[in-house]
């Protein structure tokens, strides 16, 4: 009897660690499965993204080329909160476009009709130009600027002012300063010369004395174009 009850008990054991070790294995082929697929996941995520970000290049420089610098400035800052806080060598790629766009000193925007100059020119306010110099229209827009300035007549000196008005102080608006300075600059690179009244250059010239100045090139560069540019006209 004794011999017969110990026998089933002695392949309890056996029994336990067979069916432990099916429970490891299939565990563990579990686990793996599912490192492979994620490791896939991860590879096919890592090629969406090399495929979109290096899209949006082509996309940016073809949009600049079609002289579509508000779509061109709107990828580019889209695209920099999506890519350059991670990839270094992208976010240089995109302030070397956003620079020459920037920077450039012929027209590169579509023209924009203006229908009644002296009417848009008495609508101007330094307010409205901050903003659309602080959004992705701001190149077209600077070249708008430019544009209602040679139609403008005896309307000439509004635009200056506003212009100058404008600018913001050193110590104001740290969000918008330095993107509303650059493009007065750039703006009164593009305007022509003879712009400007001696005391409106120095107004212009009182920007080389922002922190914006000594720390960024883009920003130097359009300083110095603009006093250049408007400084020989006041000079006669």
């Amino acid at each position: 009897m004794s011999t017969i009850d110990s026998e089933p008990s002695k392949g309890l054991p056996s029994r336990f660690v067979t069916h432990a070790l099916t429970i490891a294995i299939s565990g563990l082929v579990a686990w793996a499965t599912s490192f492979i697929f994620e490791w896939q996941k991860d590879k096919r995520d890592e090629g969406r993204y090399v495929l979109e970000r290096d899209k949006a290049k082509l996309e940016i420089v073809d949009l600049f080329k079609d002289k579509q610098p508000t779509l061109a400035l709107a990828l580019i800052d889209y695209y920099r909160d999506k890519f350059a806080k991670e990839d270094t060598s992208y976010a240089s790629l995109l302030i070397a476009i956003e620079t020459v766009i920037s920077t450039v000193q012929v027209q590169i925007a579509l023209p924009q009709p203006t229908d009644d100059a002296h009417k848009e020119i008495a609508s101007l306010t330094s307010e409205f130009v901050k903003d659309q110099f602080f959004s992705a229209a701001r190149r077209q827009y600077a070249e708008y600027i430019v544009d209602l300035y040679k139609k403008s007549g005896q309307d000439a000196q509004r635009i200056v002012s506003v212009l100058l008005n404008t600018i913001i102080p050193k110590d104001d608006d740290s969000l918008r300063r330095y993107r509303v300075n650059l493009y007065v600059a750039l703006t009164f690179s593009l305007l022509p010369r003879g712009a400007t009244t001696p005391d409106d250059l120095g107004r212009l010239k009182a920007l080389a004395g922002y922190l914006e100045y000594h720390q960024n090139s883009t920003f130097k560069l359009n300083v110095d174009r603009a006093i250049a540019k408007q400084g020989a006209s006041s000079a006669h």
